[in-house]
This record gives C-alpha cells, structure tokens and sequence, in this order.
C-alpha cells in the first residue's frame, strides 16, 4: 500500500513540475498564447483548476505568480509526503496477554 500511495504522490508532483515550468514560461514572456494555452492544457490534464492571469476583475486581483507560489509551496509539501512514504519504518508490537 505504501509503495501505491507512494506513486501516486509521485504522478502528482510530476503533474505540478510540469505545470510550474509552462507556468515558468508564462511569466517570462505573459503575451504568448501558446504557453498559456500549453499550461491549461496541463492543468486540465491533471484535473487542476486553471489559473487567473494577472488582471483585476470587479475589485479582485489574479495573478501568476502567486499561482507559481502557490505550486511551489504544494511542491514542497508533495516531497515531504513523499519522503515519509519511503519509509524507514518502525513496526512495533505488544505482547498479547
């Protein structure tokens, strides 16, 4: 179950890897559809909801850098559950009596 739970983690984190370097791009050069539309292509493939682009919108702002923020902090979340799901392990047990 470990090793399941384990991949599964692991699929996901790849998910966001991808996602943070289209996102990457799109901050780097914001007017260039094809790397937006390649990161909602992305995000919706992972079953992500897609981002805002930086705009106001009836007083609330988006913005794709606090987006890129937001993935890298789940990145780092992902490799720390990650980490506990390699182990080591420590099974203990009582006696029965």
């Amino acid at each position: 179950m470990a090793a399941t739970y384990k991949a599964k983690l692991e699929r996901i984190r790849d998910n966001y890897l991808n996602i943070l370097l289209l996102l990457t791009q799109v901050v780097a050069d914001p007017k260039n559809r094809t790397n937006i539309d390649a990161l909602f292509a992305a995000t919706d493939n992972a079953g992500l909801p897609r981002p805002m682009v930086d705009n106001s919108v009836d007083g609330e702002s988006y913005s794709w850098t606090s987006y890129q923020s937001t993935v890298i902090d789940l990145l780092d979340k992902l490799n720390v559950l990650i980490q506990r799901a390699e182990g080591p392990w420590e099974v203990k047990t009582r006696p029965l009596f």
